[in-house]
């Protein structure tokens, strides 16, 4: 019985050094840029906020500071660089505040629409990790789309278009939730962006591709800019699970 109970206790006293959380990356959260007219005071500061509460909710990542002044950050780079862009601005982040990338974004107001894009952007390299875009005619919603946007680059919320699709005139290509389309070897053919069910391809051999999103999410038809005929039907039998985005291979 001794030697039992020796045994557990040592079970014990070994296992929180078997045992390890997964490190969450850590994040802080931009003043967005606001461009054109919102009638909205600090508006950039709010959405920023909103951002910070959302994000918080997925429980993906650390947050480590509350909104970051963009001006602040700006005069402190232009001072040490002389340049002032989402690449330095993370970087003077990633130093100061020791996190590993920032959420920075912007809103703009053109006539009665509104859109709102936010980056998840690596301190490190300026890379570009996540990036999604909503818009909508109705300020109000502006809350709910910040919650969507989170979603997005966090990876608990998949895009629809996200996935593996028989395009027709190729046997598959992958719409990746960082904004770009994989050929089956692998290699980036395309960028993309959605707009409510409206979606937009740039391949980078010049053609662009104006696609509505069937109901379901399963279809995208449209033409191009010559007017042909183009359409894609999303393959059930490699569908992505929820939170498997980034999980998600080429090929």
């Amino acid at each position: 019985m001794k030697a039992v109970k020796s045994l557990i206790l040592s079970i014990i006293l070994l296992f929180p050094l078997c045992v390890h959380a997964e490190e969450k990356m850590s994040v802080a959260v931009v003043e967005f840029q606001v461009k054109g007219d919102l009638g909205i005071e600090d508006a950039g500061a709010i959405i920023a906020e909103w951002m910070i509460s959302a994000l918080a909710k997925t429980g993906v990542y650390e947050l480590k500071e509350r909104v970051l002044i963009a001006k602040v950050l700006e005069e402190q780079v232009f001072e040490e660089s002389g340049l002032v862009d989402e690449k330095t601005i993370a970087a003077k982040a990633g130093k100061i505040y020791g996190v590993e990338a920032i959420v920075t974004g912007s809103v703009l107001k053109w006539g009665d629409t509104t859109s709102v894009t936010v980056r998840l952007i690596n301190s490190k390299t300026g890379d570009i990790i996540e990036a999604a875009d909503v818009k909508t005619k109705d300020e109000n919603e502006i809350p709910d789309k910040i919650e969507e946007l989170a979603g997005l680059i966090s990876g608990t919320k998949i895009d629809p278009v996200v996935g593996r699709w028989k395009w027709f005139n190729n046997p598959e290509i992958v719409f990746k939730s960082n904004g770009t389309v994989c050929l089956k070897d692998g290699t980036v053919a395309a960028e993309w962006a959605r707009s409510e069910n409206k979606v937009t391809i740039w391949w980078k051999r010049g053609w662009i591709d104006k696609l509505t999103l069937s109901e379901d999410g399963m279809h995208l038809s449209g033409r191009n800019q010559w007017g042909s005929r183009v359409t894609g039907t999303k393959k059930t039998d490699t569908s992505i699970k929820e939170n498997d985005s980034k999980k998600l291979q080429p090929f």
